[in-house]
């Protein structure tokens, strides 16, 4: 298994990777919680919240008339600090993984979504005819492959992706220029 990106610059060959027209940015995509600065910001949220609720005194959390008091406001946040410490916690002892891999001489997509091995999989590219991306305006995209009868292929969520799905379908359909790559906007 791969433990660090390959990053293969427009126009250089490296072995039997050629980064063709200057489109694909990665063939190997890997990416871990403790990697993942999404986990740390979490944390760091966390112990902002944690700390202020164990700081702020719940009385002192009224206004001058003290018509509007809501100390318990202080204990809900600092549960929520709380939780959310113990997820990006856990998410570091845990160490999760997730990513992709372009095996462009064989033509497969091969991925793996946390270390859990049923997640795991390849897709045949060659057996791929469309490539269907739901946008969505608040949220993560959502991408699904179809074969040449119309049947959908498995593919775990988008975050195996390592860029914007739009472009990375765009990028593999350079390579592979029998895939037709579809939008649609989802409200």
């Amino acid at each position: 298994m791969f433990t660090k990106p390959l990053l293969i610059p427009c126009r250089l060959r490296f072995e039997f990777w050629q980064c063709v027209d200057g489109s694909m940015k990665t063939y190997l995509y890997d990416m871990s919680a403790r990697r993942w600065p999404v986990t740390y910001l979490m944390l760091a949220v966390g112990g902002v919240f944690a700390g202020t609720g164990w700081v702020v005194d719940p009385a002192t959390n009224c206004d001058e008339s003290g018509r509007e008091c809501w100390p318990i406001l202080v204990h809900v946040g600092f549960w929520i600090g709380v939780a959310s410490m113990l997820g990006a916690l856990s998410a570091l002892v845990q160490n999760p993984r997730w990513g992709s891999r372009l095996d462009v001489p064989r033509g497969r997509l091969e991925w793996w979504h946390y270390a859990h091995p049923a997640r795991t999989g390849a897709i045949d590219l060659d057996a791929v005819s469309s490539i269907l991306i739901h946008e969505v305006d608040e949220g993560a995209d959502k991408i699904y492959f179809f074969d040449r009868l119309g049947i959908s292929l498995p593919f775990p969520p988008s975050e195996v992706i390592p860029y914007k799905c739009l472009d990375w379908a765009r990028d593999l359909k350079v390579l592979f220029p029998h895939i037709s790559v579809e939008v649609q906007d989802v409200l």
